[in-house]
């Protein structure tokens, strides 16, 4: 007997542990290229794997079986794989992988596996025996007391999945205790009423599934659908066909029956039977297929509306109508409106408004003439087959969709408002709640976190057509003038967007952003944007030294040519201009710009190369580099934008990067030399300088305002930046914030 907190500990562990092997093979150069090359069928050999992914595969496997067998002697040969972790070669010979307290041992046999290769088998074998911690694992969930498993009744299916967001998610269920690491109230409602199925899903059901109202996605892998069912992000996940096998379904069953969700067998659920996937019966035979999920499934969290498919018979009576009223909705679904009292239907309790008539005696109802038509046709006994809501299942949440408002809108200063009294006031960045769009011109909608009161927002067809009337920014943004000469601009990188902005322009006009709730994460890269001259790369540079495990930059690219005293990959790459041009049209940067006949940019692969490490990934780039970032599920930032101060700060940070020797910015006065007071033309050349850095720093300020008017639909966060220390601090605050607080990312992000 062992408590729950001590297993889900363990089993968090050994995740993390197969993460980092396969970080491992991805990122170290040698692992990547052991992609064996196949030999010829009839040609012997001793090589043993093929496939070098099958054998990271199953040494996760092993790893996770040696880590837990260790721990928890009950669970021998109760913990089941996916993979075989027998190797045979040509030659007839055979050789099992299986981990052992001697490292020595797991080197000789993966020397073995890999036919000779000492290398990969001393970098793999390091990453399985590295001892890993968890430090904020939840189980502050499970109760005091404890809660303990009998092992004799455990068994444990592995599948790697990879990983989701960076997220660990874990549930608990035995027997009446269920617990899980994620509130249930917490979890995110879909925009829509959304379907997971397999890409290989019947064109029949996809139909009825269509007609019945539901959007489908098709995420890759039955684990990742299943956890989308999980988190709320969609309704259900459908499979009719037998294609999955117990390690794809067993854990996320845990979880789904931890939050009052279950997974039902598919064939079962046509005849009207609810009967649970279970894990303990193997079908028959002896190969892979006796641990199939023959019948198909269909998995539900309990957060979402449950329709329950039905047939009622109804014997009809000559001259009698059928006692109820239908309607069509905007998905072309017959819906029952109103069951008149008094009438068969009501008495007998058969339909209630809001069923939806799906087939009558075998007829498709595609509208409600057709649904009359069907009736008058028939002379004694209907079958009419509907859609209706679980009655055991009383919650219905209504259709909702959660967006982050891009303007900000004031209802008294609308004149097209029927009556301001009805308007919902919102700032930029607010989370509004949608709650109906049937009017083209206003929704209704509340605030998120607000006081529930619901009022009239603006639609987005009334509020693109209102925005084409004005002005261009630079209409309206005020230029500071200074009276005397003017300096000449000093000369500037031109940074230039990758080209990939191109499908974005193509919709510039942003105004309601549909957005999800997620538990916390860590983002994979954080933005420190601004204006020149504000600190960002002083604040990027002491923050990825203050924790260099956890942040990490990049290394520019450029063509420039390596000088005598560079090394490659240390303060640059280095890449012929060639090379680089081809690698800029194939939209392969994120940045870049062209300086002194030279072309600098910033690797997207560089990006992702510091992620897969585990570590974010801290930029100070352009912030119109900001739309890829943001429009990627892959890069999932953080925003941060560093907003210029006052005259007398801007003034400080200049004195504080020249004495920390941050700023490469020099002047040709020194405001502190001994010769300030020298001489009336020193002090004329002194307020001279001094006039022309405020000057730059009125220029500044302007820039400051307009960056974050143009860019704050992608900002999170804005910080002005009065003083350097107390800026740092509160960027690491924000940071600790996102590990521990639910967070309202872009829906695409999670799709």
């Amino acid at each position: 007997m062992k408590q729950s907190a001590d297993l889900i500990n363990k089993l968090l562990v050994v995740s993390e542990k197969a993460a980092r092997l396969s970080r491992a093979c991805r990122q170290n150069g040698h692992l990547l290229s052991l992609l064996v090359q196949e030999k010829k069928n009839d040609e012997k050999n001793a090589r043993f794997v093929k496939d070098f992914k099958t054998l990271a595969d199953v040494l996760v496997q092993e790893m996770i079986k040696y880590d837990l067998e260790k721990e928890f002697p009950d669970l021998k040969n109760s913990i089941h794989g996916e993979e075989n972790n027998t190797f045979t070669n040509t030659l007839g010979e055979s050789v099992t992988v299986k981990l052992t307290d001697s490292k020595s041992n797991t080197v000789s046999f993966l020397e073995k596996i890999l036919n000779g290769d000492t290398t990969a088998a001393h970098l793999m074998t390091k990453t399985m025996y590295d001892a890993v911690s968890i430090d904020d694992v939840p189980v502050h969930v499970l109760p005091d007391d404890g809660h303990y498993l009998d092992f004799t009744d455990l068994a444990l299916w592995i599948d790697p999945i990879g990983k989701w967001i960076g997220c660990a998610f874990w549930g608990i269920s035995v027997n009446d205790f269920s617990a899980t690491s994620i509130p249930f109230q917490s979890f995110s409602v879909p925009s829509e009423h959304v379907i997971a199925i397999s890409v290989s899903e019947s064109d029949m059901n996809k139909n009825k599934l269509v007609k019945a109202g539901f959007k489908l996605i098709s995420p890759a892998g039955a684990g990742h659908k299943i956890l989308c069912v999980i988190l709320g992000i969609v309704d259900a996940y459908i499979l009719s066909q037998g294609t999955t096998y117990f390690w794809d379904t067993c854990g996320s069953h845990a979880i789904l029956k931890s939050i009052k969700g279950n997974i039902w067998n598919y064939q079962k659920c046509l005849n009207h039977e609810l009967v649970e996937l279970s894990y303990c019966e193997k079908e028959e035979g002896q190969n892979i297929k006796q641990y199939s999920n023959k019948d198909g499934f269909i998995a539900y969290s309990g957060a979402i509306m449950i329709h329950q498919y039905k047939v009622i018979s109804l014997v009809k009576q000559p001259d009698v109508p059928l006692g109820l009223t239908v309607e069509q909705d905007e998905n072309g679904n017959v819906i029952v409106a109103r069951v008149l009292a008094g009438s068969t239907i009501d008495k007998e309790n058969l339909m209630h408004p809001g069923d939806i008539i799906l087939e009558i005696n075998g007829v498709n109802v595609e509208s409600a003439e057709k649904l009359m038509n069907t009736v008058s046709e028939c002379k004694s006994t209907l079958q009419i087959r509907i859609a209706s809501k679980n009655d055991s299942d009383q919650m219905v949440k209504p259709q909702q969709c959660y967006v982050r408002a891009l303007f900000n809108y004031y209802p008294q200063e609308d004149s097209l408002l029927p009556c301001e009294k009805l308007g919902l006031e919102f700032q930029i960045g607010d989370i509004l709640q949608i709650l109906d769009q049937k009017d083209p011109i206003w929704w209704q909608a509340k605030k998120v976190g607000g006081d529930g009161s619901v009022g009239l927002i603006p639609s987005t067809d009334l509020e693109e057509r209102r925005k084409a009337y004005v002005p261009p920014e630079a209409d309206y943004v005020h230029k500071i003038g200074i009276c005397g000469a003017r300096i000449a601009r000093r000369k500037r990188k031109k940074m230039y967007q990758s080209k990939l902005n191109i499908e974005f322009d193509k919709a510039d006009l942003f105004l309601y952003e549909e957005v999800t709730k997620m538990p916390p994460f860590k983002r994979r890269t954080l933005a420190i944007v601004g204006p020149p001259a504000v600190g960002r790369r002083t604040l990027k540079g002491r923050l990825i030294n203050s924790n260099p495990e956890k942040f990490a930059g990049v290394i520019p690219v450029t063509s420039r040519p390596q000088r005598e005293y560079e090394e490659n990959g240390k303060n640059y790459w280095f890449v012929e201009r060639e090379e680089m041009e081809k690698q800029i049209k194939q939209h392969k940067f994120l940045e870049y710009g062209e300086h002194n006949g030279n072309i600098y940019g910033t690797s997207l692969d560089s990006i992702r190369n510091v992620i897969n490490e585990g570590r974010m990934c801290v930029l100070d780039c352009s912030p119109t580099a900001l739309k890829i970032l943001h429009n990627s599920a892959e890069f999932m930032p953080y925003v941060i934008f560093i907003a210029a101060a006052g005259m007398e700060s801007l003034k400080n940070l200049h004195d504080y990067g020249r004495y920390n020797g941050y700023s490469t910015r020099t002047l040709t006065f020194d405001r502190q030399s001994s010769i300030r007071y020298s001489s009336r033309r020193a002090r004329t050349l002194e307020s001279l300088a001094t006039l022309y850095e405020d000057e730059d720093i009125k220029k500044i300020l302007e820039e400051s305002s307009c960056l974050q008017r143009t860019y704050e639909k992608y900002i999170d966060t804005v910080i002005v930046n009065e003083d350097m220390d107390k800026t740092f601090l509160q960027i690491v605050e924000v940071l600790e914030t996102l590990a521990n607080q639910h967070q309202w990312v872009p829906v695409n992000w999670v799709y």
